[in-house]
């Protein structure tokens, strides 16, 4: 008699539930700085469990990209921020 090795069956459920998936959309939609990370705070606070990483998937799906990176500035504007220091009159 051989050994017949078997995919591990799954006791947790799949996939995210629609209405939840159309709550998260909105939440970003509605909150564009906000990451995963803030959406799976404030999905927490109402109540629902959802793993940062389904968040991100989900809104890839949907063509929504990250949030924008509100620390940095970008080359451009820092050099914008640097001219406008040179060229303001010292008191």
């Amino acid at each position: 008699m051989g050994c017949v090795l078997r995919p591990p069956t799954r006791s947790w459920p799949t996939g995210l539930d629609p209405e939840l998936q159309a709550l998260i959309l909105e939440i970003a939609k509605d909150n564009p700085k906000w990451g995963c990370v803030r959406i799976r705070g404030e999905l927490l606070k109402l109540g629902h469990l959802v793993s940062a990483t389904a968040i991100r998937k989900l809104l890839r799906r949907n063509q929504i990209g990250p949030a924008p990176l509100r620390s940095r500035l970008t080359w451009e504007r820092s050099c914008e921020h640097r001219l406008r220091r040179l060229s303001s009159p010292t008191s």
